[in-house]
């Protein structure tokens, strides 16, 4: 049996890797550049080779092959994936032995879905390829089939509502706040504290301290509002009646107990940039966040995610909006910032019915950053048995490009 490679090729970072695997072995930056230092003058870079030569390599220009999920460059696109092709040849694999499925942006066109094909069997010459929508493949991976998938992307948020195993795309909604808005917006808190910070550089040091650094916390309404909660927790007491004054209340102290040990964690945490200088950073670890729950500070207009996630619930048959409430899914690596599912919660709390139980799937760790890779993984393990899901090289010669909208898994069932 051919080797399967689960791809996904995203605004920010591809991952690579083989469907067995816990982890994509490659997880890179989604740029190519070129070389300006003379003795590797001209010579084409990719994210790997990017990120780890930093210190002693100076790449102009750096190019992404897309934009907020939409391809703007194939020939760029074609030379990344012939880089990534070059990684399994390495681990010995060849590529006419090669089977990849491609976990594919929800923004890409039929078009692009053969254009991609084409390119897969006609230039690189594998055996057999297919794709998978992201959202399919994170409902996949949180092992759910009812609820409600919040993708935090680069520049915008996909809410999109999932039933009995089928992604329900006509429901969908999109707010544009993404993680590029949480880094400018972090980048120039930094510089009000002092903290200036180069392109390249700067972004890894942004991914870090939003990884590492950084919570989301409460607004001042929320805090008055939740204030004898919040009085209790913070003088140990133990009193039940007070705890009993409101409903959900067991859920609503161990949401607050969370985000105050956050706050305590790192609100007064140092910071290190790269060359080793140290800086205090104060409210700039809560107050970045706030764009995806109030984007007029960064001159949005529109409201912020809560109002999203509840227009899109409302929207959905009333028989429904319980399980997708209660069944929460984020992805992405910006939820990965520690709290943002409590302060969700609470922002919620104003907006669902006062019986809803709002009700969130997984941690905060790593795996948030490929967990539809993951969930293409879990494709893989399911239907390895099954070829079916593939097309081969000679269904593609006899078919042709067109035969890809056929394939595509639409469904997990």
């Amino acid at each position: 049996m051919d080797p399967l490679y689960i791809l996904e090729i995203g605004a920010h970072t591809t991952k690579f890797g083989l469907f067995s695997t816990a982890k994509p072995k490659h997880i890179l930056q989604s740029v190519t550049g070129v070389c300006k230092l003379e003795e590797k003058k001209n010579k084409k870079v990719y994210g790997e080779e990017i990120d780890e030569n930093l210190s002693g390599i100076i790449v102009e220009p750096i190019i992404r092959p897309t934009f907020s999920g939409v391809l703007i460059d194939w020939d760029q696109l074609e030379e990344f994936i012939d880089y990534l092709l070059v990684q399994a040849e390495k681990d010995g694999i060849e590529r006419s032995d090669l089977e990849i499925l491609n976990s594919r942006s929800p923004y890409f066109k039929d078009k692009d879905d053969e254009t991609l094909t084409e390119i897969m069997f006609e230039k690189f010459g594998i055996d057999s390829f297919n794709n998978g929508r992201q959202p399919l493949f994170s409902l996949i991976s949180s092992s759910t089939v009812t609820g409600l998938l919040v993708d935090i992307g680069e520049l915008t948020t996909r809410v999109t509502p999932y039933y009995k195993g089928t992604i329900m795309y006509h429901y969908a909604d999109d707010f544009s706040v993404g993680g590029a808005h949480l880094s400018q917006y972090l980048s120039q808190l930094m510089s009000d504290e002092g903290l200036y910070l180069n392109d390249y550089e700067g972004e890894k040091l942004l991914n870090d301290f939003k990884s590492n650094h950084s919570f989301a916390g409460m607004t001042e309404e929320l805090e008055e509002k939740y204030s004898t909660f919040i009085n209790i927790i913070n003088s140990e007491s133990n009193n039940e009646q007070k705890k009993n004054e409101q409903k959900n209340i067991d859920e609503i102290f161990v949401r607050l107990k969370k985000m105050i040990e956050f706050k305590k964690l790192r609100e007064n945490c140092i910071f290190t940039d790269f060359a080793g200088r140290k800086y205090s950073i104060s409210k700039t670890t809560s107050q970045f966040v706030e764009p995806l729950f109030q984007p007029g500070i960064i001159g949005k207009t529109e409201e912020g995610l809560q109002n999203t996630i509840s227009k899109v619930i409302k929207n959905c048959d009333l028989n429904i909006r319980g399980d997708l409430v209660n069944n929460i899914v984020f992805t992405g690596s910006t939820a990965r910032i520690g709290g943002i599912q409590d302060r969700l919660f609470f922002e919620l709390q104003q907006l669902m019915p006062q019986n809803a139980k709002i009700g969130f799937y997984g941690s905060t760790d790593e795996s948030l950053s490929y967990f539809s890779w993951l969930g293409g993984c879990l494709c893989g393990r399911l239907w390895r048995e099954n070829n079916s899901f593939l097309i081969d090289k000679h269904t593609y010669q006899e078919e042709g490009k067109q035969i890809v909208h056929e394939k595509i898994i639409e469904s997990v069932f």
